[in-house]
């Protein structure tokens, strides 16, 4: 839920506040993002399709998701009262949260676990 603030926020508003740096330089940490989670998502995706031990290590990274979504869908709703204080409404909050959320639903799909229903519309 990281993209909620960097991509659903920041990139959404700096410029309009006349900050042009921020978003060339979070422009870059985006790359490095998606590149990073490429590669994160072939290894999860690996180790879930291994042929002796795909299913132990879905159920570990099931219970991983299932530890962390709710803090984390906890921590990404507290976000929400910084985009209330943007006179200009480039984009809601509810907007960039459902985009962020359907994202985390597509790359666990990717690697065969399921969406914890905290994570579910």
């Amino acid at each position: 839920m990281g993209e909620l603030f960097r991509s659903g926020f920041v990139m959404q508003v700096a410029a309009l506040h006349g900050d042009f740096v921020t978003p060339t330089v979070m422009g870059a940490g985006e790359s490095d993002a998606a590149r990073d989670q490429r590669g994160a998502r072939a290894l999860y995706r690996m180790l879930a399709e291994d042929d002796v031990h795909g299913a132990e290590n879905r159920e570990l990274m099931q219970g991983w998701l299932e530890s962390w979504s709710e803090p984390a869908m906890a921590a990404a709703r507290r976000l929400q009262p910084i985009w209330s204080q943007i006179s200009e409404k480039v984009v809601r909050f509810e907007d960039s949260l459902e985009r962020s959320r359907e994202r985390l639903e597509t790359l666990v799909g990717d690697i065969g676990l399921k969406t914890p229903k905290e994570v579910r519309p």
